[in-house]
Formats: C-alpha cells, sequence, structure tokens
C-alpha cells in the first residue's frame, strides 16, 4: 500500500531507520482499501509499542489519495485475536485508540521461574526476597514493589517468576495497561 509505504518514509526521517524496521517494517500488512488498513503484528508487545509511539501519527498523517484519513486496525499474529469467522472472511479484535489497552492474552512468561533463575552473588538478595514474598500472607504491605538494576541483571525475569509463583498460589497477577497505566492495586490478604 502506498500510502502506508510514504508513511514509514516520514517516520524514517523523524525516528530513524532502524526503530522503522524493527518496530513497523515487521507488522504485516493483512488487507487494506481506501480508508483502512489492516496490519498484523508479531506478538502484542509490538502491538502496545504501536499503540503508545505511532497510533497519534497514524490518525494525523496516514491519508488516502482523496485526503481522507486511513484507519489503522491492528491484531496480534499466533493470539486469540481472530474470534470468528463470517461469511468466509476472518473478523479479528482490534484495539481502538479511544479505548484503554490492555494485552488481552497472558503476556505472563511460564518459563520464568525462581527455579530457573541463574544467580550470582550479586543477585541472590532479590531472589530470596522475592521467594519469601511469595509465603507471606501480607502482600499488599509490599506493594508496588521495584525492582532497580543494571541492564541485563534478570528484573524481569524475577518480576515475570513471582507473578507466576502468586498465580500459582492463586492470586490475581494484572499487567500494566496503556502508557503505564496500573491496573488496581492488590486486595489486603
Amino acid at each position: 500500500m502506498q500510502a502506508w509505504d510514504q508513511f514509514l518514509n516520514e517516520l524514517e526521517r523523524e525516528l530513524g531507520q532502524k526503530t522503522v524496521q524493527k518496530w513497523l517494517r515487521t507488522l504485516k500488512v493483512v488487507h487494506f482499501d481506501a480508508c483502512n488498513l489492516y496490519l498484523e503484528a508479531p506478538d502484542a508487545f509490538q502491538m502496545l509499542w504501536f499503540e503508545e509511539h505511532i497510533r497519534k501519527k497514524a490518525s494525523r498523517s496516514l491519508k488516502n489519495n482523496n485526503f481522507r484519513p486511513i484507519k489503522v486496525h491492528l491484531t496480534a499474529s499466533g493470539s486469540d485475536s481472530r474470534i470468528k469467522e463470517k461469511r468466509g472472511r476472518k473478523v479479528t479484535k482490534e484495539i481502538k485508540s479511544d479505548e484503554p489497552f490492555y494485552i488481552a492474552s497472558d503476556p505472563l512468561d511460564v518459563k520464568s521461574s525462581f527455579d530457573a533463575y541463574l544467580i550470582s552473588e550479586e543477585n541472590s538478595y532479590p531472589l530470596q526476597f522475592l521467594k519469601q514474598l511469595t509465603s507471606l500472607g501480607r502482600l499488599a504491605s509490599f506493594n508496588p514493589l521495584y525492582l532497580l538494576g543494571e541492564k541485563g541483571s534478570g528484573k524481569t525475569h524475577l518480576l515475570m517468576a513471582l507473578c507466576v509463583a502468586l498465580k500459582e498460589k492463586g492470586h490475581a497477577v494484572h499487567s500494566p495497561g496503556k502508557n503505564g497505566a496500573v491496573p488496581p492495586r492488590l486486595p489486603h490478604y
């Protein structure tokens, strides 16, 4: 689609070629018509990135030959975004820009467990603390919880492992939404 390619070329000047290549050129054009562009992202994380960084720019800049806005419909491949078939066409669940964005599928990586965490001298304390936290009955007194550390130190793995362990114990685990919107706090136990 010519309008999409022109839009991406404009974004390359603004955001850089590497950013556009990584986050936007990997979106698959599924279908398009005069006023609609249907894109498919490899995963929900890329959808979130699009919503946070590109949606408004696309709404302002993406126009057809008659200078009418082209609406972008975005789905994730491999997710449960295809909800039913109607007259041989796939109907997809899409994210509208005026709705709060929450990842519909479970973003927790069940492989990220405490047992799979590589322990070193620098990161053994947070691991032990989080393991003990899952066995406590008063989780709300540690809400919110922040982990600080160098890039690659395992912060995401530890948080995922904590969430997986809490889910296994029957606790509710929420993911942040659009623009870092945080769901309701965990109840006191």
